[in-house]
């Protein structure tokens, strides 16, 4: 069972996903949800009306949104979540005597 929180992570990324390439993840979700609740918050029909179709192109959206977001130095969180990984990694593996 995985732990709460953010120290929770490193135990819970699956074999074959690096730690980087997860904290990447997490990033875009966080930030795939950031734009979603900002654009939600728009008074009226919002970007693409209210017609058929218009919630499957918001989506888009904001995966696009956050993809863009978090392309280059991204927002810090992608760091921010890999060193408490690393510091967790660092934790569970005891020390060897030299």
């Amino acid at each position: 069972m995985m732990s709460g929180g953010i120290e929770g992570l490193a135990a819970g990324v699956p074999s074959g996903v690096s730690r980087e390439e997860a904290a990447h993840q997490l990033e875009n979700v966080f930030l795939q949800l950031l734009v979603k609740e900002m654009r939600q918050g728009m008074s009226g029909e919002g970007l693409f009306g209210g017609g058929p179709g218009a919630s499957i192109y918001e989506g888009f959206f904001d995966q696009h949104m956050a993809e863009q977001l978090s392309e280059g130095a991204g927002t810090g969180l992608r760091e921010s979540i890999l060193s408490t990984m690393l510091a967790d990694d660092a934790k569970r593996t005891p020390e060897k005597a030299s």
